[in-house]
């Protein structure tokens, strides 16, 4: 029977009361405990044993003290309802109790408990919920059909059941696991038994993977199974509310006879009466020299006996529960009524006799209580027994089945996000069976059993869900990407500065996507750039497209408050002075935003107007294409190549010409130039082979004449190394964490470079002097090829008087005047974009540049945002610091110095980050659209907007896409509406 449980009423100050130390006799408050055992117990509380409390002056037995005292009338006082009436009768109305005499005795009853208690290792505190009372009305006013309040209702008997709690039932879900997974070690210990060569690698990562889920689910198992069981130990000296009539005691020498059930479900939930104390009193009867005292290790071979303080005597806890059981005519009623003392006979008495223990409890008496203990306890017979045994089931069957359905759940999100980060399709052609999606699930229902039985039990769930089809893939999607999302969006608002940068470019279905991607500053100094969102872009203009931008970062929470640059490629449309986006962004917010232009596209347009300006480079791109798709039209050509050039040691394969990333093109110049000698050995054999048509002997031939020509052999000399440094330039401002500060580094180191090479003669007559005396080795005349092909043409006299006067160019001199002409507008461009590079940032390179000028302060103070605008004047004091802590004017020290010291110069800090979230480049706006051709290629076509952007996110942001907790977000997707399935 459940004991009558109410919440306390936190309204009514608690009542103190005065307790006495069983210890040391001393008298105190009972919040004055703690401090009592600190100040007089400390030996005690440090190894663990318990210390007695009493109540002060309380009678032993609380019934009989609040039974001895008067009752009041009935009119008069609030009565008391016991647990077990329903509603009021005129044959079984329970019998009620004064309120102020049951508070008084249960307050009695809280403290003797504590003082009665078995011993245990551990010092507890057990509280006995205060009762509930009806109004001040006389109980005869209650009607028939009604229930009274003090009556505990259904649910809040459901509430308090044990077995009804979702910690219960879990722990037993929980221990089911542990034994499937159990299981599974046998069958994995089993095959590599049985296997005749046992793959070690796979058996090893299997029975690891194993263990780790039991490692997890056993934590899991112990962590709920600790609060559960301090829930019950809470319960556990609750006392059961009946009749309030009937007391029991649980000292057996006190006890009495037992004849109500709700004294035995006290007794029993107590057990037997089992004091471990230092030293128990001896028996002055007892003849000397014999055993005359009780022992405590009686208790573990004999678990129902029991042991009276009061009497010194020994009982049987079954016996005094059932004295009237069947067979018990002959019982020794010393063990229910008077006790055993007869120590020195309790184990022996004599050679080959049996003691009074072992005779007892060996003997038919005691095996027909025992008996009659068994069945109370069991209730087989009783229908509501069995209907709550039913619920129980019901209950841990229904928890196994939630832990059930979270795994799977959250095995589908794990596929999905492998799927997405990995750029692979979800469905098949035609049918979504023969997707990635649906096999990879069939080949981990293989091999997981609770995979395998989500599949095998489709008809068992509930209208035949598994979460495999193309609604369910997208739903699972967008779940992953807001919660990626939103994890780039907090760690925006927590850096308080970001830039903007997009780009854009036509998919597969030749619709433009516009690629969105922000770059903040983290929490530890390492400048980033995350992907946004990838929309569908439906007006090209300025206009439009800036639009788009901020209505991209409106609707994912971001504060254009906190934009502090933006950066686009070279193209009008988005970064013209007048119509362009960086022009119409700064309108829309409000106010100017700094526009940073890409470097990288700005050096690759570089590269293209200088190699443009020569007619030689411009012939030797051509023939290095020409040579491209020549070999690689026809396998037939293709294989000797391939053949040849494998034997050369460093070769490269000849590469298609970019027609965009003019730093590429530096490859193609370098597998040419790597197997030059290999391509003409192969072109030769083409062009001298009858078996091979004519026309591809003629084109051959030709191709072989155009590269043992010395124009190309000088031009591509000369180009390799140019092209190379360029393409090394553009690689590093491709990097994600430089700064614009060693961009600009970079680039002037390059113009330097290139300067040298424009000022020193001597270095370009070394390269034509090289490509001469490479010609003579292949067997090329220059000095007659070049007469030939640069011959100055004879101007008429009509036209000169005097022809012979005319300047006419060297070999070395015209190839100089040609690659000076390619290296003066490479130069001059540079400089100009440069220039244009450092405007807006001139208060950054002026002030942040080591050595650190603190008095550009007030300059870039109006860099910042409005939100973050710093004090000027706090702001160079902070940068001055700053300046003397670097002593090596090196700009990595200065910004590891910042991060260092940024909880003291947050003003220098903030301004060191402000250069950092400068951008450089657009180079992740381009790898987004490098990861568009695997997501969206020609077979994924008819994908959608939202799809597209989920997958896009997921593809690019790997990193963060590995951090999600697919557990919550497994939570998550239980909550977003109402499932056929449930996770909790």
């Amino acid at each position: 029977m459940e004991p009558l449980r109410s919440p306390p009423d936190k309204s009514v100050k608690r009542k103190r009361r005065k307790i006495q130390c069983e210890e040391c006799g001393e008298t105190f408050d009972d919040d004055y405990r703690v401090k009592h055992n600190q100040k007089y117990h400390m030996d005690m509380v440090k190894s663990n044993k318990l210390i007695r409390y009493k109540l002060a002056n309380a009678p032993k037995n609380p019934f009989e003290a609040a039974r001895k005292k008067p009752c009041r009338q009935k009119a008069q006082t609030s009565t008391v309802t016991s647990v077990g009436a329903t509603e009021p009768s005129t044959e079984g109305r329970q019998k009620s109790v004064p309120v102020d005499l049951v508070e008084e005795s249960v307050a009695d009853v809280v403290h003797e408990m504590e003082s009665e208690a078995p011993s245990t290792s551990t010092q507890m505190v057990t509280t006995v919920p205060p009762l509930e009372t009806t109004p001040s009305s006389p109980p005869e006013t209650c009607d028939r059909g009604e229930q009274s309040p003090a009556v505990s209702t259904e649910s809040d008997h459901s509430d308090n059941d044990p077995f009804r709690s979702d910690g219960w039932t879990d722990c037993v879900a929980g221990l089911s696991r542990i034994a499937q997974l159990t299981d599974e070690c046998k069958r994995i210990l089993n095959d590599v038994k049985q296997a005749d060569i046992p793959n070690v690698e796979f058996w090893m990562v299997e029975a690891r993977e194993t263990v780790s889920c039991i490692q997890e689910e056993c934590s899991q198992f112990l962590g709920t199974t600790d609060d559960v069981l301090q829930l019950v130990e809470a319960d556990k000296r609750q006392v059961h509310q009946g009749d309030m009539e009937t007391s029991i005691e649980h000292d057996p020498g006190l006890r009495g006879h037992v004849t109500e059930d709700n004294q035995r479900d006290y007794l029993i939930q107590l057990g037997p009466c089992q004091p471990k104390l230092h030293c128990f009193p001896t028996n002055q009867q007892t003849p000397h020299g014999k055993h005359n005292r009780f022992s405590s290790k009686w208790f573990a071979e004999y678990p129902h006996l029991e042991y009276s303080i009061t009497k010194d005597a020994a009982f049987c806890f079954v016996c005094c529960l059932f004295k009237k059981s069947i067979s018990k005519e002959k019982a020794d009623p010393a063990w229910v009524d008077l006790g055993v003392r007869t120590w020195h006979k309790m184990k022996s008495l004599g050679k080959d006799k049996h003691g009074r223990l072992a005779k007892h409890f060996a003997s038919e008496c005691h095996r027909a209580s025992l008996s009659a203990y068994c069945s109370y306890l069991n209730k087989n017979r009783h229908i509501d027994v069995q209907l709550d045994k039913a619920t129980r089931n019901a209950r841990i069957q229904e928890a196994e089945d939630l832990a059930y359905n979270r795994e799977v759940i959250s095995m589908l999100l794990d596929v999905s996000r492998t799927l997405a980060r990995q750029s692979l399709p979800f469905r098949g052609a035609g049918d979504d069976k023969d997707g990635n999606y649906h096999q990879i699930v069939q080949l981990l229902g293989r091999h997981v059993p609770i995979l395998s039985r989500w599949l095998c039990d489709e008809r068992m769930n509930p209208y035949r869900v598994t979460y495999l089809s193309p609604q369910s893939q997208n739903e699972l999607i967008s779940l992953l990407e807001a919660e990626l999302r939103q994890r780039v969006v907090d760690e925006v608002n927590a850096a308080g500065m970001f830039a903007i940068m997009a780009d854009t470019t036509p998919d597969e279905s030749h619709t433009d996507q516009l690629s969105v991607v922000v770059r903040y500053v983290t929490e530890s100094g390492k400048p980033v750039e995350r992907l946004l969102a990838v929309n569908k872009s439906l007006d090209k203009t300025g206009k439009g497209q800036a639009g788009e931008i901020v209505s991209a970062m409106d609707k994912l929470g971001l504060n254009t408050a906190e934009l502090c640059y933006q950066s686009y490629d070279f193209a009008a449309a988005m970064s013209g002075k007048f119509n362009g986006a960086q022009k119409e962004l700064s309108d829309i917010v409000g106010r100017k935003i700094p526009y940073i232009p890409c470097q990288a596209h700005r050096c690759n347009t570089v590269i293209e107007h200088s190699c443009n300006s020569s007619t030689l480079v411009c012939a030797m791109f051509d023939i290095i294409q020409e040579l491209y798709v020549f070999f690689t039209s026809s396998t037939k050509r293709f294989q000797p190549l391939k053949e040849q050039v494998q034997a050369v040691e460093k070769s490269l394969m000849l590469r298609n010409l970019s027609k965009t990333r003019w730093s590429a093109r530096a490859e193609s110049i370098q597998a040419v130039w790597n197997s030059f000698e290999a391509i003409v050995s192969v072109l030769d054999h083409i062009g001298g082979n009858p078996d091979i048509d004519k026309m591809t002997q003629t084109k051959a031939s030709g191709l072989k004449k155009k590269m043992l020509d010395l124009d190309f052999l000088a031009t591509i000399m000369f180009m390799k190394n140019i092209m190379y440094k360029s393409k090394h330039l553009v690689e590093k401002l491709q990097e994600v964490d430089l700064n614009v500060l060693d961009a600009a580094v970079l680039v002037e180191a390059t113009m330097k470079v290139l300067s040298q090479i424009r000022g020193n003669d001597q270095t370009i007559t070394d390269v034509v002097e090289a490509s001469c005396q490479f010609a003579r080795k292949l067997g090329i005349d220059p000095e007659q090829q070049f007469s030939c092909h640069h011959r100055k043409r004879r101007v008429p006299r009509r036209l000169d008087d005097r022809p012979d006067t005319d300047v006419r160019l060297n070999l070395h001199t015209f190839y100089g005047q040609q690659f000076k002409e390619v290296l003066d507008v490479h130069i001059t461009r540079m400089r100009e974009h440069l220039v244009q590079f450092q405007d807006p940032l001139k208060p950054l390179f002026s002030c942040l540049q080591p050595p650190i000028d603190s008095s550009e302060a007030p300059s870039i103070a109006a860099l910042f945002p409005p939100a973050h605008t710093p004090d000027p004047s706090a702001l160079m004091a902070e940068l001055q610091v700053l300046a003397e802590l670097c002593p090596q004017n090196d700009l990595s020290e200065v910004i590891a110095k910042s991060e260092a010291n940024k909880d003291a110069l947050r003003l220098a800090n903030r301004a060191i980050r402000l250069m950092l979230t400068a951008p450089v480049t657009v180079a992740s706006n381009e790898r987004t659209f490098s990861r568009l051709k695997f997501v969206k290629n020609v077979l994924r076509t008819s994908m959608t907007d939202a799809r597209l952007c989920g997958l896009m996110l997921l593809a690019c942001e790997k990193d963060l896409a590995d951090q999600i907790d697919i557990g919550k977000l497994a939570k998550k997707w239980s909550q977003l509406k109402k499932r056929r399935v449930r996770l909790q």
